[in-house]
């Protein structure tokens, strides 16, 4: 069975990312690249005895 509104809210998220994509200047994602500041890991760990 299908949830109607989900699969809604999903053709809109995919279309919004589908418009983000196309309207962004070429060249590497600022937001995956390592050492940017963002997603997972990129918190400083602080080092064991330090």
């Amino acid at each position: 069975m299908t949830d109607e509104a989900a699969l809604a809210r999903l053709k809109e998220f995919a279309a919004s990312i589908a418009e983000r994509e196309s309207t962004r200047e070429p060249g590497p994602d600022p937001d995956r690249m390592p050492g940017s500041g963002s997603g997972p890991g990129s918190s400083p760990v602080p080092k064991a005895g330090g």
